[in-house]
């Protein structure tokens, strides 16, 4: 295993050598305007994890799968509903293996001076990839119907800035946040499909809430545009994502306006999937990210590479 993690880390220090990382103060403006977008939107797992960040699920934002907790502590009103067995009970998930964390994107993939905190793992929990909170609003999403698929083992961890205060992993600036979870390898080729699916069908669509703009509490409405902006970036399946939000006052006397973009990539690796969601909006760069985490699964998926 040391002789295929060296050679790993030979290979992507090689591809990463020119990439450019945002700087500190550039994620710091990011996490300001996307905070708003989180107080009209709903809470979307990428713009979560620049606030608080303990456990985010695999989303984008909470989940085309039924999710249990937000990073930070959110918690949607959703409940998971397991498939069932022929005596009508809960059918758990096969213990399988853990997700080991060399599975993951390391610091040495993403840039130098960074750290792994806010990691999580556990077993038997719904896989969660996209967000009903948004998605509810898109009429092809609430017309479709998607079986919870429950984790055999995962782990999330963030690959950031170190805190600035001990022992509080949130006050260290993210770079890029990742998800791993193991299922059966039909689930995991099912759970791409899905998630394929909803996006094209659900590629503009609005949303309204409301946000502060001063002193006052207005009506707003957000515009949601999704789209596959690539596939083939590694593992057996991989999908590179975008989500773009709008957001706008709905009252006459009100001129409020903003927006913010999300990438994320979904890959899968015969019964491994993975969720990375990088900070940054750079594609070129994503792509990068995505690469190395499908090539950091063959040290843990089924088959391997």
């Amino acid at each position: 295993m040391h002789d295929r993690e060296a050679a790993l880390v030979e290979r992507l220090n090689a591809e990463l050598v020119n990439v450019r990382w945002s700087t500190a103060e550039e994620i710091r403006g990011r996490a300001r305007r996307r905070t708003l977008i989180r107080l009209v939107v709903g809470a979307f797992a990428s713009v979560v994890l620049l606030g608080t960040g303990t456990a985010a699920i695999a989303t984008l934002g909470p989940a085309v799968y039924d999710v249990p907790a937000l990073p930070g502590g959110d918690v949607p009103t959703t409940s998971p509903v397991r498939s069932t067995t022929a005596l009508g009970l809960p059918s758990p998930a096969s213990p399988g293996k853990p997700v080991p964390e060399e599975a993951l994107l390391q610091p040495v993939d993403v840039g130098a001076g960074l750290v792994v905190d806010r990691v999580n793992t556990g077993r038997d929990e719904p896989v969660t990839l996209l967000d009903p909170a948004t998605l509810n609003h898109c009429p092809a999403f609430t017309r479709s119907r998607f079986d919870t698929v429950y984790a055999q083992q995962y782990r999330r961890h963030t690959v950031q800035q170190p805190p600035t205060v001990y022992a509080a992993p949130e006050t260290g600036e993210p770079v890029v946040h990742e998800e791993v979870y193991r299922v059966s390898v039909d689930d995991a080729s099912r759970i791409l499909a899905d998630v394929h699916r909803i996006v094209t069908d659900c590629d503009r669509f609005v949303s309204t809430g409301s946000a502060q703009s001063g002193t006052r509490v207005i009506d707003v409405e957000a515009e949601h545009h999704w789209a596959v902006l690539g596939e083939r970036l590694g593992g057996d399946e991989s999908l590179l994502i975008e989500h773009r939000v709008t957001v706008r006052s709905r009252e006459p006397d009100e001129t409020f306006s903003d927006s913010d973009t999300y990438l994320m990539a979904v890959i899968r690796l015969g019964d491994l999937v993975a969720l990375i969601q990088p900070v940054d909006t750079d594609r070129d760069r994503a792509r990068e990210l995505a690469s190395a985490a499908a090539a950091r699964l063959c040290l843990a998926a089924i088959r391997g590479c």
